[in-house]
């Protein structure tokens, strides 16, 4: 197989992709890590925080592996892994016992997180001979947002694993969502491929796609895949979408998210340890008969280790402004998680929670409803979306900011509140006093301890921890006048 160097041409592409099955999971796999609120007192707040900053500061990675060739007229299977979930330590355990390697796709400001891989678990897989690739910074789908957040959210993430010694030149989109513009921001953050879900026939869509990628792309910066591997998938259908792309001579993607052990427990993007294993064994034989090759991503998509790439910072807003933006409700999107730009719906815990955006605000104008049932614990808000710069407000240590809310309560209610670290990590940092039930709607205002060292943004809402309703509208962040 002669290896030329890779076209880079935009031919629109009719690539059908899984969007559908992962709706409402993109961008929020991560919520759930901060969700455990710990009230402590501020010293010990404080002291988790920067023990966290720490985790991810003045880390280096061990070398990676050298890239291996490509058989000549070998077909070649790639094993690939989105998100970087903790049970993906596991999996490259398998692949090591049978001497096999993957491509494990990073969000990185989710590492060291509960259910996400430690920095120790990434470095054992680069010792492994495993490749790290960048999977965004908070797990957004890139279309859905600016162009200069998504820059962020793709060159940031990369120089993030960069910086922490890892090298990284292949990446996967999140929900598998891109286009044209999209494509070219991967690429001018130094990436030399990144792949999407389609493209490659299976029987979850794309009956009249082929049945394998060229080892020279049409599009590099969207490279054609079969849909995620998801738990309708059996062991034996695996098996014959690589067949499939064996006898076609390319070169096929398989793509995984999460594992588990019970198959009864497993959620619609994972798959049992004890499957993945009976497959990994299956391509180390196929392999070892010379039938096929499994290579990392980046063995396939040659091509040097671009340097970091500068990302657009977020708009600095002046002394005295409104810091929060769409507080008023009044921009609407589509999206049922994120049913107002700039707010995203977050709850967590053994609870029931309807939710309503709508016209239930001040004068019947735009506002947020929760209504809770079968309280046991958790809570339920609307919270400044967590992202890299588009909407979270920055911040600057040592200021304090006043923050406010009109509300009505069946119950008490506090604002909850999250900082952004330095590598674009959100935790949670602290809770307001306690506002009082109320039928009409009321203002809340509270005014923050000062900003910690090390973080940069803020993120913040009403929430609402019993069972009841809770009304919210009408949110701002300012600095007060003794600042």
């Amino acid at each position: 197989m002669s290896r030329k160097p890779f076209s880079k041409s935009r031919l629109a592409q009719g690539l059908a992709t899984i969007a559908a099955v992962l709706l409402g999971l993109g961008g929020f796999f991560g919520l759930e890590h901060i969700m455990t609120e710990d009230h402590a007192d501020a010293q010990e707040i404080e002291a988790g925080l920067n023990e966290r900053n720490q985790l991810v500061s003045g880390h280096r990675a061990p070398k990676a592996a050298a890239l291996r060739p490509i058989e000549d007229d070998v077909p070649v299977v790639s094993i690939t892994f989105d998100d970087g979930n903790t049970s993906n330590a596991r999996a490259g355990h398998i692949l090591q016992k049978h001497g096999l390697t993957g491509t494990f796709y990073i969000i990185s400001a989710f590492l060291e997180t509960p259910n996400y891989l430690s920095r120790a678990e990434l470095d054992q897989l680069v010792s492994d001979g495993n490749e790290i690739g960048g999977h965004t910074l908070h797990h957004r789908p890139l279309p859905t947002v600016d162009a200069a957040e998504a820059r962020r959210q793709v060159c940031n993430d990369r120089d993030n694993l960069l910086a922490w010694g890892y090298e990284v030149t292949s990446f996967a989109y999140p929900e598998a969502e891109s286009n044209q513009a999209i494509e070219k921001i991967v690429e001018d953050c130094g990436y030399n491929s990144a792949r999407g879900l389609g493209g490659v026939r299976t029987k979850d869509g794309c009956e009249n796609c082929v049945d394998s990628e060229s080892f020279e792309p049409e599009n590099p910066y969207r490279t054609k895949a079969p849909a995620m591997v998801t738990n309708q998938w059996s062991v034996d259908y695996l098996k014959k979408v690589v067949r499939k792309g064996v006898e076609d001579g390319g070169w096929t993607q398989l793509t995984f998210h999460d594992f588990c052990t019970d198959k009864e427990e497993c959620n619609l993007i994972s798959w049992t340890y004890d499957d993945f294993e009976d497959v990994v064994r299956w391509l180390a034989e196929e392999e070892k008969a010379g039938k096929l090759q499994v290579r990392n991503v980046n063995e396939v998509m040659t091509g040097k280790i671009q340097d970091s790439r500068p990302s657009t910072p977020p708009a600095q807003l002046a002394e005295g402004a409104e810091l929060v933006h769409n507080g008023d409700f009044e921009s609407t999107t589509q999206r049922e998680r994120e049913p107002f730009r700039c707010w995203e719906v977050v709850n967590f815990g053994n609870n029931t929670v309807t939710s309503n955006a709508g016209k239930v605000g001040v004068n019947g104008s735009n506002g947020m409803e929760f209504t809770v049932a079968d309280y046991r614990s958790g809570d339920a808000k609307l919270l400044t979306k967590q992202d890299a710069g588009e909407c979270a407000p920055e911040v600057a240590p040592g200021k304090r900011y006043r923050l406010a809310a009109d509300y009505t309560a069946d119950d008490i209610t506090q604002f909850s509140v999250f900082l952004r670290g330095n590598h674009g990590q959100w935790v949670y940092w602290t809770s307001s006093t306690k506002f009082a039930p109320t039928d009409e709607f009321s203002r809340a205002e509270w005014i923050t301890p000062e900003i910690p060292d090390g973080y940069d943004a803020i993120s913040f809402g009403l929430a609402i921890t019993g069972e009841g309703k809770l009304r919210v509208d009408n949110y701002s962040m300012q600095i007060p006048p003794e600042e």
